[in-house]
């Protein structure tokens, strides 16, 4: 579930409670608390998956290193025979005695985990210390070999476990390791496990599975040599897998092998790119198939000639099944198909044609991520097997969501569309009618069907494509094909002449994101296991409908005093620059203005004024007279509703050509009704909508007036990062939230106030400690 804001799962936070309840005994302690505080330590091991000369993993079975080098069994190894030579010696001669005579066994001295890329990938540093060339050659033969995977184990020797007592950790043979060590070949099922024995541990086991990315190493004066082995995950490759590539194989389309000409009216891109990488032979093989559009053209009499498809994909990996059955993937109308209008008559422009964000995800993944045996390195995190049904339930609904207000389009459909309704709810007019898209009906006889457009969308796609009245499934917006192919064209080759996948995927998503109204901000990260790519959105996010798993406790950190494990506490309040402006606006009572909304900082900042500069507005929030529109007494929904006026009023062609239109074309009418569909005409459609949804995600927002349902949460984060160093925990995933209390931080970062979003979960692990970094930021809570 690619939400952020949700609490920890209940086990993390029960742990969090049992041990802030140990230490706030004090010296009320009890011998289980004594036993806790003082007996704990941590423990780490590191593992190979290197088989050396088809030994079946013999070699890496028996030098496992964990305080020393131990065998699979758990007990020390103090001989090796290998292809290396290496001989028995007793723990002071392994390896070999025969070059500096006895010394010490390698083994691992440290770990650290680190989030980096603001969170978007993780590295993993362990330091290994070896004291011999014999040792050296096996410790590089198993763990230094670039592009081989290894697994990483830590945690504490003594925990709480979840009824509040005293457990060690005395299993050697974990089950990630056991599994690691006989072969697995799935490396999502190994991450399974993984994630098994963290809950069953209550967050005092953690697990890393990666593969070596770098490494290096220093001789010393002694004869010893320091390692330092970086790990990543497998899913690191989206910084640089291509997304222009040729399979050397035909598109398999379901039902295609229609006409393969080109038509005219479609954007260059999709047509004189349509043989040059496996994207745009799949992009034109689902343009020409069946002969769409030559139907298109003369069927374009009869009416809107809206059309629909189920999208399909053989072969594909089952992501319930860990990947390891596949079956043909049916993506309910994953294939849309609609005419642009041509000069007033919107029944006779070029044809159109559209598929689903989730079909495009779906396709990418079968044919350009890199695979083993049909199991995905790693996988994109979308529901795949339930694109396009509708459902509420968790196990059956995708859950990439994005701010969607009730009623609120795609401005421009040279990029995307989505479904809408015809009434925007949240607004109501002075007559208590609710704000609505107009009646376009027909003009000097040329018949407009806008309805037509908006209710073949809202009927076809809006049960699938919205969750509640605030948001909607990324996976249902529906691509332009001539946009997926202009943002290939568009991103820049490497040197290798390779076309970034990440760079596309963003590409495609700042699209969406500007055609729908700026209100989101898009990413492309990996998860925290490193194995799924998910598509997140950085601007909060609040629900009518709670999405699974929200009703969750939330977890509130002790910073000082009695009961607190926090070792130290850390803020940053460095602002960028492109925030000047929302910091500028928002140092008054009301941030939502003309110029920018500031609600976030308006909120941050209440009942504070600048007597030097109290008011901060522009001329687009005073009226004809130079008067403030605040000391008119004019609302929030005053302001929207003129603003929408201006989208269904005299903004259109025609009202500036024909004075007959006057009253009757608008830009809503040109898009949607005579499906003007050029750039001229979409960017100021695109301009007024994004003002329009601006004030209306501000308004909803709001408290301060009557209307304004203070549901919705401001569409960015305050750039402040709060970091927390405490003991060692497992569990907190990235972009959950929780609390802290009122000891340390000031009353602007109160806790009904404030919530923290965890960026990063960083780890460091020695002989003598496990500590964990949650790095974080911030956002106004609702």
């Amino acid at each position: 579930m690619n939400i952020l804001g949700q609490s920890f799962e209940d086990w993390v936070t029960q742990q969090i409670n049992f041990r802030q309840a140990s230490l706030k005994r004090g010296s009320g302690r009890t011998q289980k608390d004594l036993q806790y505080q003082q007996s704990k330590t941590p423990w780490l091991r590191l593992a190979s998956s290197i088989d050396v000369n088809n030994d079946g993993g013999d070699l890496a079975k028996s030098l496992i290193l964990q305080g020393g080098v131990v065998r699979e069994d758990g007990k020390k190894r103090f001989d090796v025979t290998s292809d290396l030579d290496s001989r028995a010696g007793g723990a002071y001669g392994w390896g070999g005695d025969r070059e500096r005579g006895y010394v010490p066994m390698p083994g691992i001295t440290n770990a650290a985990v680190k989030f980096i890329n603001n969170g978007a990938l993780s590295k993993t540093e362990v330091t290994i210390k070896c004291y011999s060339k014999k040792q050296f050659e096996l410790i590089d033969k198993l763990y230094m070999r670039p592009g081989y995977t290894l697994l990483l184990e830590f945690g504490w020797s003594i925990y709480l476990n979840s009824k509040g007592g005293i457990q060690s950790y005395d299993e050697f043979n974990s089950p990630a390791l056991r599994n690691f060590l006989n072969g697995t070949k799935n490396q999502f099922e190994l991450i399974k496990l993984i994630k098994t024995e963290r809950k069953k541990r209550v967050g005092n086991y953690d697990g890393v599975f990666g593969k070596v990315s770098n490494f290096k190493w220093n001789f010393n004066p002694d004869g010893s040599y320091d390692i330092t082995i970086d790990l990543v995950g497998l899913g690191d490759v989206i910084e640089t897998l291509k997304v222009n590539q040729s399979l050397n194989k035909e598109q398999e389309i379901e039902g295609s092998g229609g006409d393969q000409q080109e038509k005219e009216g479609v954007e260059f891109p999709l047509i004189d790119n349509a043989t040059k990488d496996s994207l745009s032979q799949w992009l034109f093989a689902i343009y020409s198939a069946k002969n769409r559009f030559r139907d298109f053209v003369t069927n374009a009499a009869g009416g809107l000639n809206f059309g629909t498809e189920d999208a399909k994909i053989k072969g594909f990996a089952l992501p319930s099944k860990d990947y390891k059955s596949k079956k043909t993937l049916t993506i309910k109308k994953g294939i849309c198909q609609l005419n642009q209008g041509m000069f007033g008559r919107s029944k006779a422009g070029n044809p159109q044609m559209f598929i689903t964000f989730g079909y495009l995800i779906a396709w990418l993944q079968k044919n350009i991520l890199l695979n083993n045996e049909d199991v995905p390195n790693c996988a994109f995190d979308l529901n795949f097997e339930y694109l396009g049904l509708s459902s509420s339930s968790s196990t059956t609904s995708d859950l990439t969501l994005f701010n969607s207000p009730q009623g609120t389009l795609s401005a421009n459909p040279i990029t995307c569309l989505i479904p809408f309704s015809k009434q925007i709810p949240f607004v109501k007019k002075d007559d208590g009618s609710i704000l609505e898209y107009p009646e376009v009906g027909s003009t000097n006889g040329i018949s407009d069907e806008s309805e037509d457009t908006r209710i073949a969308l809202y009927n076809t796609y809006n049960t699938a494509y919205r969750y509640d009245d605030l948001n909607g499934r990324l996976s249902q917006v529906l691509l332009n094909l001539n946009f997926i192919a202009t943002c290939l064209n568009e991103e820049e080759e490497n040197d290798d002449g390779a076309k970034s996948l990440i760079g596309f995927l963003n590409k495609i998503l700042s699209g969406v994101n500007t055609a729908t109204g700026s209100i989101n901000e898009f990413s492309v990260r990996l998860n925290d296991d490193q194995t799924l790519i998910q598509f997140i959105n950085n601007a909060p996010q609040t629900f009518t409908i709670e999405p699974p798993s929200t009703g969750r406790t939330i977890c509130t950190f002790n910073t000082f005093g009695k009961g607190s494990f926090i070792r130290n506490i850390n803020l940053d309040g460095s602002i960028p620059s492109n925030f000047a402006s929302m910091v500028t606006i928002g140092a008054q009572a009301n941030g939502n203005q003309t110029a920018g909304n500031a609600t976030a900082f308006s909120k941050y900042n209440e009942g504070l004024i600048d007597r030097i500069i109290p008011v901060k507005r522009s001329e687009g929030d005073k009226d004809k007279e130079g008067v403030n529109k605040e000391e008119k007494e004019e609302t929030q929904k005053e302001k929207i509703i003129k603003t929408f006026k201006k989208i269904t009023s005299n903004e259109g062609f025609w009202s500036n050509v024909i004075a007959a239109f006057s009253k009757k074309d608008n830009s809503y009418q040109d898009i949607y009704a005579d499906r003007q569909w050029n750039e001229d005409f979409a960017q100021t459609f695109q301009s007024l909508n994004n003002q329009f949804i601006q004030l209306l995600m501000g308004y909803l927002q709001s408290p301060v007036e009557e209307g304004g349902i203070a549901k919705s949460a401001a569409p960015f984060f305050l750039p402040f990062n709060l970091s927390l160093e405490i003991d060692g925990i497992s569990g907190i995933k990235l972009y959950e939230t929780f609390k802290v209390d009122g000891k340390v931080l000031p009353p602007s970062y109160d806790k009904d106030k404030i919530k923290l979003i965890v960026t990063g979960t960083d780890h460091k692990i020695d002989p003598t400690s496990w500590t964990t970094t949650i790095n974080t930021q911030s956002a106004p809570n609702n």
